[in-house]
């Protein structure tokens, strides 16, 4: 069965032309309020080199787009947090500091391997061990007590009198500190400050406490964020606005990939509208309205292959591209179990055990993110007639035909044009169409087998396309006004609303 065919099948299957597996229907709970090919341009910068004003003004955008983007992240994932050193273990940035850090470690010893010993370096560190130790403390009665106990142990200028009169004693400042640690950290660092105690040679010490007092400021300030979460929350909205004008501020074209973004939405969809006259009284001023420009431009993001995106959607970038991603994935399993139902299923009617087995290993297979997908489709094609052939009673003929022809058929879904695998993306794309609008739907048939994946999906795209709303709405309104006299997209009178969370929809 040819690619086309397969396409005709799943449709049938779609208008109860045969039997086909039932779903109930699925409500999703977005949380939120009520076309191929995109290119869009990168964002227009200031020739190089920059004048120091234009540095200025670049280094001021940038941190302001990053912490609109930090508060956006600390507000809607709830399983947000900072990151210790570890995480960047095998990265560039790790070897040049873990080189640094080594250059500076052998100073150290080499100046305490002097005769006499050079503490100089050493009591730098004391100091800075001193000041981090502090800024773990509350205010409060407790925290000034303990303040004030490291300030007298560890205070450097009486450390240097001891040097001079050859009355230091390293180990007891080391047990000062490692005390203090322990009754300052989270329990989780009770086994890294014991292991501090086995430590006898100064600089290794040093080193290891440094590396410990960094994974204690990082347990800080998550336990920081996890106290203030609920006030960034409240207030989320309002600074990330504010962030982002003054971003915008600092840009020579402010917003124009977004201006793009929706100009190439807008003319894609000016085609379909049905207003040649003026709309009768009561109806929408618009050709295409808003909310469908809007709306159509998010679900054209599952088609695009983007390398460039528009400034408003930066911020969700953390979550967006995986999900794109998985939403791919999904739909290219989905067509491998489809070409494979259609070639062989009537093989499988009577084992729905091996059918099931094989959605689940396709499903495994189609996991590798790493892999090319006209690799990954061939080594799917080999697991898929190898668990045929396993699981296929001895009787069944199996014609080398069917076999080579599934296996081709599964290797030229790696085509985007691919029938089956546009027919599926498209289902992909209405279901998740109906959810924005807050419909109650059904899974299409031929997403049933990731039915469970597709349905999450889904959900937290619309919670992503509704966050997105309220934060940016008043820029897209401020777009799409524009756009609409521009393109002719309005009609006879003049519109009074604009607003995408408002404009009636066709």
């Amino acid at each position: 069965m040819n690619p086309r065919e397969i396409q005709d099948q799943i449709i049938a299957a779609e208008q109860n032309k045969r039997p086909v597996p039932s779903s109930s229907p699925i409500r999703i709970n977005s949380g939120g309020r009520s076309s191929p090919g995109i290119h869009l341009l990168s964002p227009r910068r200031s020739p190089l080199p920059m004048t120091p004003d234009q540095l200025e003004n670049f280094l001021v955008g940038e941190d302001r787009l990053q912490k609109m983007i930090l508060a956006h992240e600390i507000a809607v994932n709830d399983q947000f947090k900072i990151e210790d050193s570890s995480s960047m273990q095998g990265t560039l940035e790790a070897h040049v500091k873990g080189t640094i850090e080594q250059a500076f470690w052998d100073v150290l010893q080499s100046s305490l391997s002097k005769e006499p010993p050079d503490y100089t370096h050493a009591l730098i560190l004391l100091e800075e061990v001193k000041e981090t130790l502090i800024s773990f403390l509350p205010d409060g009665p407790r925290g000034k007590q303990f303040k004030e106990s490291i300030r007298d142990n560890l205070d450097v200028k009486h450390v240097q009198q001891q040097v001079a009169n050859d009355a230091f004693d390293f180990r007891e400042k080391a047990d000062f500190i490692i005390v203090m640690m322990g009754k300052l950290c989270a329990p989780a660092r009770d086994d890294e400050i014991k292991r501090l105690r086995e430590i006898d040679d100064i600089v290794p010490l040093f080193r290891e406490v440094f590396k410990v007092l960094e994974e204690m400021k990082v347990d800080m300030l998550n336990f920081t964020l996890s106290q203030i979460r609920p006030v960034i929350y409240q207030h989320s909205v309002e600074y990330e606005q504010q962030m982002f004008d003054e971003y915008l501020q600092t840009q020579q074209e402010p917003l124009a990939m977004t201006q793009e973004w929706l100009k190439h939405t807008a003319l894609q969809l000016l085609p379909s509208s049905d207003f040649s006259t003026e709309p009768p009284a009561g109806t929408s001023d618009w050709k295409v309205s808003p909310t469908r420009i809007l709306k159509t431009a998010f679900l054209d993001l599952f088609d695009t292959d983007m390398t460039e995106f528009p400034e408003t959607i930066t911020v969700d970038l953390p979550r967006l591209l995986p999900l794109l991603a998985e939403a791919s994935s999904l739909v290219l399993q989905a067509a491998v179990l489809a070409v494979t139902w259609n070639t062989v299923g009537n093989l499988l009617a009577e084992q729905p055990a091996v059918k099931s087995q094989l959605t689940e290993e396709v499903s495994v297979l189609m996991g590798d993110s790493v892999t090319e997908e006209v690799d990954l489709l061939r080594r799917v094609g080999e697991v898929v007639l190898a668990r045929l052939k396993a699981s296929l009673p001895a009787e069944v003929p199996m014609h080398e035909r069917v076999l080579s022809s599934l296996t081709s058929q599964i290797i030229d879904l790696q085509r985007p044009d691919n029938p089956v695998r546009k027919l599926i993306a498209k289902r992909l794309k209405e279901f998740v169409e109906a959810v924005l609008s807050n419909m109650a739907t059904k899974v299409p048939t031929a997403l049933l087998p990731v039915q469970k994946q597709v349905v999450r999906v889904a959900g937290t795209f619309a919670k992503i396309f509704a966050r997105n709303q309220t934060v940016f709405g008043k820029y897209y309104s401020q777009i799409l006004s524009a756009l609409g006299d521009e393109l002719g997209l309005k009609v006879a009178r003049p519109s009074n609303n604009l607003s995408p969370t408002t404009a009636p929809t066709e």
